[in-house]
């Protein structure tokens, strides 16, 4: 026997009691990761802006940031708007892993890291 609610956002609506098997299907689009940024060009000091928002795939989605391959270091969020400063001059990688909850094939990195010149 299973008893079974459906919500519907935070309300149950419908309690049921089955007495057969219960096989539950759950679609997940994997993730696409996708960003945008307000400046590949800044000076040094000046903030940039990334916005994942365009990345797809079911909810919830984290975003995975990285500001410069060698830290090792992410910063690890659900907000797609976040924002760094780069101190000093030179060209900074930034990479975008983007992940859910997805049994299979739950993570999605960039093609290509985001270049960043910072003069």
């Amino acid at each position: 026997m299973v008893n079974m609610t459906l919500w519907d956002s935070c309300e149950p609506v419908q309690t049921d009691t089955l007495d057969e098997p219960l096989t539950v299907v759950v679609y997940c689009d994997p993730p696409e990761a996708c960003v945008t940024c307000s400046a590949t060009t800044v000076f040094a000091g000046e903030e940039v802006f990334f916005d994942s928002g365009c990345s797809t795939g079911s909810d919830p989605l984290t975003y995975h940031w990285d500001w410069d391959w060698d830290s090792g270091e992410w910063l690890i969020t659900q907000d797609t708007l976040v924002s760094h400063v780069f101190e000093d001059p030179g060209m900074y990688e930034v990479m975008l892993k983007v992940t859910n909850l997805c049994e299979t094939e739950n993570e999605d990195y960039l093609d290509a890291p985001l270049v960043i010149t910072v003069l």
